[in-house]
């Protein structure tokens, strides 16, 4: 008896050492993670457009679909980032910053719930959200962030373009703070392009025929 709970307590130690090791594997029941939130951009210059717009929120795969920080320290394995967590889930939280960043450049823009029916709809899946660890565990990561676009007018609702956008930060340090802010820069900047890349469609399919 007393050899079998002593093989259960060794595993049971083994166990928490193996969780304890590193700080990609996840955070341990109980301890409070830091929680981390992305800013919109700046206003986006540009001509406004008399056009409303509504932002679903994107999809995404089950590894990016939370609020966990994700990484990739080989282009076949996903982990987390230990002690740290997003705010919201990802999906919700660039949802949200899309929002924000189309403010001012169309003249109504909302979510799944616009009280009318929108001009156009802006439909996205989330390929990146996540650093890579492209130079090996240890040194400052790259975080990149891609989306695929698809933009849909009404009249009847059909799909009037569609775009892969990508934006790569390189964090200033292999630390939680410089990676959240290689997060924030590399979403602006897909944001900027997000925004820029749809105002201008909406414009070429607002012109009239020559």
């Amino acid at each position: 008896m007393n050899r079998i709970l002593s093989k259960a307590a060794l595993a049971a130690g083994l166990a928490l050492a193996l969780a304890a090791c590193g700080p990609l594997i996840g955070v341990p029941e109980g301890d409070a993670p830091a929680r981390f939130t992305l800013l919109p951009p700046d206003g986006i210059a540009g001509e406004r457009l008399d056009a409303s717009l509504m932002v679903e929120e994107p999809a995404t795969s089950d590894a990016l679909d939370g609020r966990r920080i994700a990484l990739t320290p080989s282009p076949l394995e996903f982990r987390y980032f230990k002690g740290a967590r997003w705010t919201d889930r990802a999906p919700q939280m660039i949802q949200g910053l899309m929002i924000d960043a189309f403010r001012g450049r169309v003249t109504d823009v909302g979510t799944e719930n616009m009280p009318t029916a929108p001009d156009y709809r802006l439909q996205s899946r989330m390929v990146d959200f996540q650093a890579i660890y492209d130079n090996g565990e240890g040194t400052a990561p790259k975080v990149r962030v891609t989306f695929d676009l698809k933009l849909f007018a009404r009249g009847p609702m059909r799909l009037a373009a569609s775009e892969r956008i990508t934006a790569d930060v390189r964090a200033a340090a292999d630390r939680m703070p410089a990676i959240a802010d290689a997060f924030n820069r590399a979403t602006q900047e897909a944001l900027r392009k997000t925004v820029d890349w749809a105002t201008a469609a909406m414009r070429e399919k607002a012109a009239p025929e020559s």
